[in-house]
């Protein structure tokens, strides 16, 4: 899968929402293949339910592009504070307003290797 995703210009992602910290013999699943994804996310299981928390590990490719965007004022992945199940108020009008300004300014520091789709 990775040399696939490498072959093609595509990020690899694992989810460890159900399979992470220590289900499978590792801390991760993708542990028990020496498998390095580029973006790994996991809940649940990192409270064990008890707390609504989760989180992301990025690989350091990820990292620089992130860093551009952060340099550049720009922040292209949002919190929406959904955790508590109250969005913030008018957060629909405000990501259709400023959507597609985060997705011009991320396109734009994106690689020519980059191939993006979004809907």
């Amino acid at each position: 899968m990775r040399q696939i995703c490498d072959a093609y210009g595509i990020l690899l992602i694992t989810d460890e929402v159900m399979t992470g910290f220590g289900r499978t013999g590792t801390w991760f699943a993708v542990q028990n293949w020496a498998v390095v994804p580029d973006l790994l996310t996991f809940v649940k299981g990192v409270t064990s339910g008890y707390v609504p928390l989760g989180g992301a590990l990025i690989s350091e490719s990820v990292n620089r592009i992130m860093a551009v965007c952060r340099n550049r004022g720009v922040w292209p992945f949002v919190n929406t504070n959904r955790v508590h199940g109250v969005p913030p108020p008018n957060i629909t009008e405000a990501e259709l307003r400023e959507g597609p300004a985060v997705l011009d300014e991320a396109l734009s520091v994106a690689d020519d290797r980059t191939r993006c789709r979004t809907r």
